[in-house]
Formats: structure tokens, C-alpha cells, sequence
């Protein structure tokens, strides 16, 4: 073997090593890099004082659709429930009237209210069951006159057709 064969082939060796170490630099780096990320944390207990309080503004479960169907909040700064079809349109609702009454209704799915129970201005507790254009049909309440329970029929524009007990016609006082 000549000695510029030699030489040559030693360059090609050279060449090789250079570049194996040049791959192993660079893997030694990106394995000292990576070993900087964070492993990942494992969940951390609630601690105790926060256990037994979620103060939340509003409360969303929303359904496959991205809508809400149980919304826990505040209407008019009172509390209020409400369970939504898929539409996100009310069918049932429980909360505080303005006066501070608490009610539950119930809808068709287009806003339109089914049933009520609630209470009345006087605060007398009162159920109504209304027709398909929400028109009063059915009322059970206090007749804050007589403080007696009553019973009303309405028609279908919601005017008073019979109420149990009749009203009784106002005597004149005795002379």
C-alpha cells in the first residue's frame, strides 16, 4: 500500500469520526434539553379551606351541542335555575320573583309558560295552569277578600268564565 493511499484513507476515517462525533454532540444536547421540561405535576388535593365553598358567578352545563341546558345564575339579581332544550329555549324555571317570592314555571320549548306555582301579591301561594297561547286556564288561590282558597275557569282568552266559591253579592250594611 502507497503512502498516498494510506493518506487517503485515513482522511475518509477522519472524515467519519468527525461527523459520529458531531451526532453524538448533538444527541447529548437534545438529551439535556429535553431533561429541562417539567415533568407532569400529579393533581393537587383541594385544600381544606376551599373544599366547602365554589363562589361562581354563573354555572353552564352545556350539552353535545356546545348549549347550555342547565344554567345556574342570577336573573334581575335574583337566583334563578333554568333547564333548556337543545335550542337553548327555557322549559323549566325556578328562582325569586322581584318581590322575593319563589316560583317554578314551566314552557313548551318556544317561551311560551305551561304552568306556574308560585305566590300571589298578597303572598298567598297560587297555581296556574295556562293554554297553548299562554292564556290563563286554570287558577288555585287565596281570595285575598275572603282569605279563602278559590278555584278559577277562564276561556280561551283568559276572562273569568266560573270560580269555586261563587262570589257573593255584597250586602248592604243593616240600617
Amino acid at each position: 500500500m502507497s503512502t498516498e493511499e494510506r493518506l487517503s484513507r485515513l482522511e475518509r476515517e477522519n472524515r467519519l469520526l468527525k461527523r459520529g462525533f458531531m451526532g453524538l454532540a448533538v444527541a447529548a444536547a437534545a438529551a439535556v434539553l429535553m431533561g429541562q421540561a417539567a415533568p407532569p405535576r400529579p393533581p393537587q388535593p383541594v385544600p381544606p379551606a376551599f373544599a366547602q365553598l365554589l363562589r361562581v358567578k354563573r354555572l353552564e352545563v352545556i350539552g353535545d351541542n356546545g348549549v347550555p341546558v342547565v344554567v345556574l345564575g342570577q336573573q334581575r339579581s335574583y337566583g334563578h335555575i333554568a333547564v333548556t332544550n337543545p335550542a337553548g329555549r327555557a322549559l323549566v324555571s325556578l328562582g325569586t320573583t322581584r318581590s322575593g317570592k319563589g316560583f317554578v314555571s314551566t314552557y313548551d320549548g318556544r317561551d311560551i309558560r305551561l304552568a306556574a306555582i308560585g305566590a300571589t301579591r298578597e303572598g298567598a301561594g297560587a297555581i296556574v295552569v295556562y293554554n297553548a297561547q299562554g292564556k290563563n286556564q286554570v287558577r288555585i288561590a287565596e281570595n285575598p277578600q275572603k282569605k279563602e282558597g278559590t278555584i278559577t275557569l277562564f276561556n280561551a282568552q283568559g276572562v273569568v268564565r266560573a270560580q269555586w266559591p261563587q262570589p257573593q253579592p255584597v250586602k248592604p250594611p243593616a240600617r
